[in-house]
């Protein structure tokens, strides 16, 4: 999208193209986050205002999906979060890897 911002006319086809799915693609991710974040997110002082902020900043890009939210950033976000699980969630999730860089080789 910010090629085809940038370059306007300039663009080729396919710039263009691609950047008129990615607006579609955002439009949609929006409008399902916020049905699915509707009454859930905790109401700042402008109210609904607070679920369009929670909103952009899950799908603006300004985060990569590849990072994890913490449960305090989370909360602070007004998402209702709760790090009450039973044991064996605790067990469970320590089967799993962190994730420490986007790229790995294999030898």
């Amino acid at each position: 999208m910010y090629a085809a911002e940038t370059k306007k006319e300039k663009a080729e086809d396919t710039t263009l193209v691609m950047s008129d799915i990615s607006r579609k693609a955002l439009k949609l991710t929006r409008n399902v986050a916020k049905e699915l974040l509707e009454g859930k997110v905790e109401a700042g002082p402008e109210g609904k205002r607070r679920l369009d902020d929670v909103v952009e900043k899950l799908v603006s890009g300004e985060m990569i999906h590849s990072t994890p939210l913490s449960s305090a950033e989370a909360k602070e976000l007004g998402l209702p979060v709760s790090t009450d699980f039973p044991e064996d969630v605790h067990e469970f999730m320590k089967l799993f890897r962190p994730v420490k860089r986007n790229v790995e080789y294999v030898e």
